[in-house]
């Protein structure tokens, strides 16, 4: 009886173990309309490595597609990944489309259905982005720059570029002095009841 205990504990023990030992940056999604598979911990093999919420029905999402190719194509010889995620799964097919084709260009972007990544990083709002460097230290979280004062309301001038600074900081192997802004935009829906 003893023995049949004993054998009992060291199996919970066991399970316990390997619970506790998995890795949190496994988490895998599928890219829109592609055979590709992003992960997560695929930070490790780039200097820093950038996570932007958009939704296809937030005005401030289509607003800001041009300033994000600007910033990927800015960082494109740096070894800066930049990774366009939609998050949930209320959007129809056209309309992630029409991000993806006519906003970003045809830049591919990321399906987080389960909100796996949204939940990963406290996400809450699109456009909303993270800036992780190769360890997979958040070092940056917010919002891109402070045009957006409040849904529909914008500033003439830009005077903080949030996003740019910090990636520069890091790249410069500097302190990220503004480490989190508040995103302005849309709420991201999480589906619960």
């Amino acid at each position: 009886m003893m023995k049949e205990i004993y054998k009992y504990i060291f199996y919970l023990l066991l399970i316990f173990f390997f619970s506790c030992t998995q890795n949190k940056d496994e988490i895998t999604l599928k890219y829109f309309q592609l055979e590709n598979v992003f992960h997560y911990s695929d930070y490790k093999s780039h200097d820093a490595t950038t996570i932007i919420f958009l939704s296809p029905q937030c005005p401030l999402s289509e607003n800001y597609s041009k300033t994000l190719l600007d910033l990927k194509n800015q960082y494109t010889n740096n070894n800066i990944k930049f990774n366009f995620i939609v998050p949930g799964d209320k959007y129809a097919d056209n309309e992630i489309s029409e991000l993806q084709n006519i906003y970003l260009q045809g830049t591919p972007v990321i399906l987080d259905k389960k909100n796996d990544l949204v939940q990963r990083l406290n996400a809450t709002t699109t456009p909303e982005t993270f800036l992780i460097n190769s360890k997979g230290k958040v070092v940056y979280s917010g919002a891109i720059d402070n045009w957006a004062v409040d849904l529909g309301t914008k500033r003439q001038v830009i005077t903080e570029h949030y996003l740019e600074n910090a990636i520069d900081a890091l790249l410069n192997g500097a302190e990220v002095k503004i480490k989190t802004t508040d995103a302005v935009g849309c709420f991201i829906e999480l589906g619960y009841e």
